[in-house]
């Protein structure tokens, strides 16, 4: 699959999710489904690519400490939805990036065994599973 980022200036991890297929062999078709982080420090160029881009739902899996640390811009004519995959209690329990760094050090695989254990959570805990739930 080629490289779907978006000329996104600002922001981190803009991409298409397009050309993944399903268990029905039906494919996501280009310019339907965007991830990102968030969109917190997007400039105004950002902005204005992502509304012209056709951008009509911005679906935040953030929590709520995250959104209040960081809101997103608003986008011109997107509902949002607030829709966190993490309860307060699992993000406030999260390994911090800089705890991942230094632990990597000592444990070269840290890192991927902190995400598998996050896959873990999200596909076992009702939490999470009811944010998917909402979003698909």
């Amino acid at each position: 699959m080629k490289n779907q980022l978006l000329p996104i200036q600002k922001g981190s991890n803009f991409r298409q999710l397009t050309g993944y297929v399903n268990r029905e062999h039906l494919t996501i078709k280009p310019h339907k489904l965007i991830r990102s982080g968030h969109l917190g420090q997007l400039t105004d160029d950002d902005v204005k690519f992502l509304e012209d881009y056709g951008v009509v739902y911005n679906m935040d899996f953030r929590t709520d400490h995250e959104i209040t640390t960081m809101p997103d811009r608003v986008l011109r004519d997107a509902d949002y939805i607030k829709n966190p995959v993490f309860s307060e209690e699992i993000a406030k329990n999260a390994v911090r990036t800089v705890d991942i760094t230094k632990n990597t050090i000592d444990d070269p695989k840290f890192g991927y065994k902190h995400l598998i254990s996050c896959y873990h959570d999200i596909i076992l805990n009702d939490h999470p599973r009811q944010a998917y739930r909402t979003f698909f």
